[in-house]
């Protein structure tokens, strides 16, 4: 039992790809290394501490004045509605 279950372990570790790595997959892993790299090194360039001592103050907002002045106005509504009803029912 042991002599076959090693026998099958040997022919599956003489297959070529247990032997060698997938060329695929090692593109893969490489690609998503290289963006794992580039995705630190910009948020490493984002911690620039220097980067609130050059910049000069905000410009002043501008501002418009408004002279306010007491008047009368009449407030009115008009409502919709209906005279007669729209469905009937008797009880």
């Amino acid at each position: 039992m042991i002599a076959q279950q090693s026998a099958v372990f040997l022919e599956l570790m003489s297959e070529r790809s247990l032997m060698q790595p997938n060329k695929k997959d090692f593109q893969s892993w490489r690609r998503t290394m290289a963006l794992a790299v580039l995705a630190g090194l910009l948020m490493l360039a984002g911690c620039d501490k220097g980067h609130g001592e050059h910049a000069g103050p905000p410009p002043a907002p501008e501002v418009a004045a408004v002279t306010i002045t007491e008047q009368q106005v009449e407030l009115t509504a008009e409502l919709p509605g209906r005279t007669s009803p729209h469905v009937i029912s008797e009880i």
